[in-house]
């Protein structure tokens, strides 16, 4: 069960906590697509096996731990009623 819930847990937790800054002006809304310049520090596969008691080998065995996430794009929902005022957090 430990590694199933590992399985899930790596690839959604690498992204958690990423800043994502709006362009001048009010924050888009609906379904938008999302990019990023750069890595999260918290996505550092020691600093993940740390958090989660998990084996750094087992980290690196399930995932790419030298993606670019500049290369990747994510589609995302803001609700219409976001102002942008108050941040929240991406999971992917």
């Amino acid at each position: 069960m430990r590694a199933m819930m590992l399985n899930l847990t790596v690839p959604f937790s690498l992204l958690l906590s990423v800043p994502v800054s709006f362009a001048e002006g009010p924050p888009k809304t609906g379904n938008v697509t999302l990019t990023f310049n750069e890595k999260s520090p918290l996505s550092d596969p020691a600093k993940l096996a740390r958090r989660g008691s998990w084996p750094l080998d087992v980290i690196k065995k399930q995932i790419d731990v030298e993606y670019d996430v500049s290369k990747e794009s994510f589609a995302s929902y803001i609700p219409a009623d976001y102002d942008g005022i108050k941040p929240f957090g991406l999971m992917v």
